[in-house]
């Protein structure tokens, strides 16, 4: 079994970080050990600043169906992730996991109802040969645009061996493999539906005078809640006393 997380710190912030937003992408394979097979994937990526992705942490192994969806419940729930799962074949025995263990952050796909002309939604994500193309051309544009950096050794070895085949479509060249590509493309989908997630996160409000600041480093955001410092960073910096008022 092969295991990696990488990073341990990002920009020197501690992660998982309570006040930071996380997508997960979840790759599901059957879990067979032959060399040809494809790999079970996850990419957690900190969105925070969806201009500035970075990698926090990917797995990459062979677990049995059962086996993969623990870890991802366990890993989504560290880091408080919304979870993007590939819905199809095995990845529904994750996508069902995480339902019935009533985990709140999961990815849902609106598909318009052509009868009754009205949307519905579907959760995880089902790869098509429409949605397949616009799940890569998603990853494309943020890494041409400069929003993301693939800084994974295993996904850039993806990366650097992912071809057109004969029939125009873009995959794996032969013998190698591409699950980290879509565990990470499918990270980069979940950006547009991280409102509740941050949502949520803003019930979880700062505690204490330091937890403010930390607040306002982590996410270059001023925070205006309550017991809000008054003062400036720089008279942090300074060393003046602070004039916040809670407790």
């Amino acid at each position: 079994m092969l295991f990696v997380d990488l990073p341990t710190t990002t920009d020197g912030i501690e992660i998982p970080n309570r006040f930071r937003t996380y997508t997960m992408g979840v790759d599901t394979a059957s879990g067979s050990t032959e060399d040809d097979r494809d790999y079970c994937a996850v990419a957690v990526l900190d969105v925070t600043d969806p201009k500035n992705i970075g990698t926090a942490a990917t797995w990459y192994g062979r677990w049995a169906p059962t086996e993969f969806a623990d870890l991802v419940l366990a890993e989504a729930e560290k880091w408080k992730a919304l979870v993007v799962v590939e819905a199809n074949s095995y990845g529904l025995n994750v996508l069902d996991h995480l339902v019935q263990s009533q985990y709140p952050f999961i990815f849902t796909n609106p598909n318009m109802s052509v009868r009754g002309k009205r949307f519905t939604e579907k959760m995880g994500w089902w790869t098509s040969a429409q949605s397949r193309g616009r799940l890569l051309g998603k990853m494309h544009e943020h890494i041409a645009r400069g929003w993301f950096a693939p800084t994974c050794p295993r996904l850039q070895k993806e990366i650097n061996s992912f071809v057109y085949n004969d029939n125009g479509t873009p995959k794996h060249a032969g013998g190698k493999h591409d699950d980290m590509i879509f565990a990470t493309a499918l990270a980069i989908m979940g950006i547009e539906q991280t409102g509740f997630v941050e949502a949520v996160k803003e019930l979880d409000e700062p505690r204490g005078f330091e937890e403010i600041i930390r607040y306002e480093i982590t996410t270059g955001r001023r925070y205006m809640g309550e017991g809000a410092a008054s003062h400036t960073m720089a008279d942090h910096v300074a060393g003046r006393p602070p004039s916040w008022t809670g407790q």
